[in-house]
């Protein structure tokens, strides 16, 4: 889910890379399925190849910290729906944050590229 949810991004690293893929490789289509949450290649098998291990780098780069809130952090971090500070810092960033709330403390996933994670 998360190299779907990176790799997808309309801004940041992932976009970067599909850009990149798409120019040099353009007869390789990448397609995402969502129900199945895979990537799908066609295209030649060589440039596949190729394609498929530039992902898996990607993949292998991403870093996911776990961020401990407490009750009273639970709300600040969470008011102001689109300009709550959680939207803020993923969109500053380009990381993806999401909340385990049924965690005791709730716990905020950090995803995305060693650098911006740290920076979130």
């Amino acid at each position: 889910a998360t190299l779907g949810r990176q790799f997808f991004a309309q801004k940041g690293p992932g976009k970067t890379l599909r850009d990149e893929l798409t120019a040099a490789y353009p007869a390789v289509t990448i397609d995402r399925d969502r129900e199945a949450n895979t990537l799908k290649l066609r295209g030649p098998g060589a440039e596949v190849a190729v394609v498929v291990a530039r992902i898996e780098q990607f993949r292998d780069a991403q870093l996911t910290e776990e961020v401990y809130l407490c009750k009273e952090d639970e709300v600040s971090v969470l008011n102001g729906g689109e300009s709550s500070l959680l939207r803020i810092i993923a969109r500053e960033t380009g990381v993806e944050l999401s909340m385990k709330k049924e965690r005791d403390p709730t716990v905020v996933l950090v995803t995305g590229q060693p650098g911006p994670v740290a920076t979130a």
